[in-house]
């Protein structure tokens, strides 16, 4: 029996450039993959976008279906099943270019934090990426972006100059400061609350030398450490950046991690260096 869901998906189909998957079908389960395993992606459809065109039909299909929308690039930041939805897949969408002269980049929805680190060290820039850079670049700035070197430079998402947005309408909107100041600061922070962000331009900072490095402590050191973290943080300068963190997940049992990243030429936690050849993340 053909069903409603059938013949639109099969339209649907007809505009993308990229594939329209539904469960059962060859490549979904690779399509739907995230690097979160905390839950098993299970979307009604999953589009494969390849463009802001295939992303706007994408949101268009699922208004006249009556289904939510969600967007994944890496999945790292996977918060449900996704059960019912129409899954916008943007990891085909990562072409990424840098102006040295701009200190800027300009990335797709689908581009990783490597890819602009590879790209922008050759002319002594980095981007405000988090600690793994192999997580999105346009989830992170969305969600704010609090990376390694936020004491010096601020949130990733302070150095937005435009972004391309998808809304709720399957328009597609060139947003800046000027042209839509409310837009533009609601997106920035707001993760994917008002629209797919499909392209994004941003500020990169003058590093020519990183270091960062991680201490771990057994769980049972954890009323210590912070107290000892609480005393010592505020006594960095400015261009030290410092967290804390209890993992019971990855290294059971619970340990308690100090990270502390530098961007100047004094390394106070030497595990992990970096040179101008790139701004090394562990």
């Amino acid at each position: 029996m053909t069903t409603m869901l059938d013949t639109t998906t099969t339209e649907l189909d007809a505009t993308v450039a990229g594939p329209v998957l539904e469960p059962g079908d060859p490549g979904y389960a690779e399509e739907v993959a995230s690097f979160s395993l905390t839950f098993a992606a299970t979307p009604a459809v999953v589009v494969g976008a390849t463009s802001a065109a295939d992303v706007a039909a994408a949101v268009r299909f699922a208004a006249r279906t009556g289904r939510r929308v969600a967007v994944q690039s890496t999945g790292h930041g996977l918060q449900s099943d996704l059960a019912g939805t129409v899954l916008v897949s943007t990891r085909r969408m990562t072409a990424v270019s840098v102006d040295p002269y701009a200190a800027t980049a300009c990335v797709q929805a689908g581009a990783r934090w490597r890819q602009v680190i590879d790209a922008a060290a050759p002319y002594g820039l980095a981007p405000l990426n988090g600690s793994s850079s192999q997580v999105g670049v346009v989830g992170y700035t969305v969600g704010g972006g609090l990376g390694p070197m936020a004491r010096r430079f601020g949130f990733a998402a302070d150095h937005v100059r435009r972004l391309t947005l998808v809304t709720a309408d399957g328009a597609i909107r060139d947003v800046t400061a000027k042209s839509d100041p409310d837009l533009f600061w609601a997106v920035r922070g707001g993760k994917s609350t008002f629209g797919i962000v499909t392209d994004l331009e941003f500020g990169l900072m003058p590093v020519a030398r990183f270091y960062g490095g991680c201490v771990v402590f057994p769980a049972e050191a954890t009323a210590a450490v912070l107290h000892a973290w609480r005393e010592w943080a505020p006594t960095l300068s400015d261009d030290t950046t410092t967290s804390v963190a209890s993992d019971t997940s990855i290294f059971p049992p619970a340990r308690c991690f100090i990270d502390c990243f530098n961007a100047s030429e004094v390394a106070l936690l030497p595990p992990q260096t970096a040179s101008a050849e790139m701004p090394r993340m562990m």
